[in-house]
């Protein structure tokens, strides 16, 4: 074989490994992205969700508050 056919797919094979290891950065870039807006959809979802649980509980309270104050009317006769 020609020393310079050698040099060729040398240079060529080093030429594949850079474009993929390029790609290879490019797509752990993406990826790296797409965790980021999950993390932050969730976190978003998370605070909607405990907005929703701390209202419930408001609406347990007032429910119990009520459910008292019925019972305290049946027990003393009005």
């Amino acid at each position: 074989m020609d020393p310079t056919s050698v040099v060729d797919y040398g240079l060529a094979a080093f030429a594949v490994a850079g474009i993929l290891y390029v790609i290879t950065l490019y797509n752990n870039k993406k990826k790296e992205q797409q965790i980021a807006e999950v993390i932050d959809n969730n976190t978003k979802m998370m605070q909607k969700l405990a907005e929703v649980i701390q209202q419930l509980q408001i609406t347990l309270v007032k429910q119990d508050a009520k459910i008292d104050e019925l019972l305290e009317r049946v027990r003393s006769g009005r």
